[in-house]
């Protein structure tokens, strides 16, 4: 099933909405109502998905293929995602524990 590659965009309600919208650059859009920051997660959660996928499918022909060089573009790819999503990596946590 085909999907919207984005970039996708969220943005948070305006002064006279209660909803977050999420934008493509070619003219898609998808609403997440509310102004909680549940609904604000998920916006960038949607906006996140396009990213997402090409990272699994970078592993995905990576673990197929034995390609180390994509293997390390998809760890990378998921570490900028993890950050944008604003966790830590397990690495990152790992690193706190040590440092306590």
């Amino acid at each position: 099933m085909p999907h919207t590659p984005g970039p996708w965009e969220a943005y948070p309600p305006e002064d006279t909405c209660e909803h977050w919208v999420v934008e493509d650059g070619y003219g898609m859009t998808a609403t997440v109502y509310g102004e909680t920051p549940e609904a604000g997660a998920n916006a960038r959660l949607i906006a996140a998905a396009p990213e997402m996928l090409h990272c699994v499918l970078l592993f995905d022909y990576a673990c197929h293929h034995g390609d180390g060089e994509c293997l390390e573009a998809a760890v990378a790819k998921a570490k900028t995602l993890i950050a944008a999503a604003g966790q830590k990596t397990a690495e990152e946590e790992e690193d706190e524990e040590e440092d306590e």
